[in-house]
């Protein structure tokens, strides 16, 4: 699934990769914020960009799936 169909997803809504079960609760600058329903680390993240959500919600907006280049 890319970046942009997980943006259209609705609270509520699931998102599944593999064995790995996502629940959306909101969607904001681009993040798509959520829990992971198998993790054992409390708090929301983004499932786009992966970045932890900050308890102030002041977070920047979403900068898109991270990418690993050699130097």
């Amino acid at each position: 699934m890319d970046a942009d169909a997980m943006r259209r997803a609705k609270p509520g809504e699931f998102i599944k990769r593999g064995s790995t079960l996502f629940e959306v609760t909101e969607i904001v600058d681009g993040h798509v914020w959520g829990n992971v329903l198998s993790s054992s680390i409390p708090g929301e993240c983004c499932r786009i960009c992966g970045m932890m959500r900050r308890r102030d919600n002041q977070n920047n907006p979403c900068k898109g799936p991270a990418q690993i280049t050699l130097r």
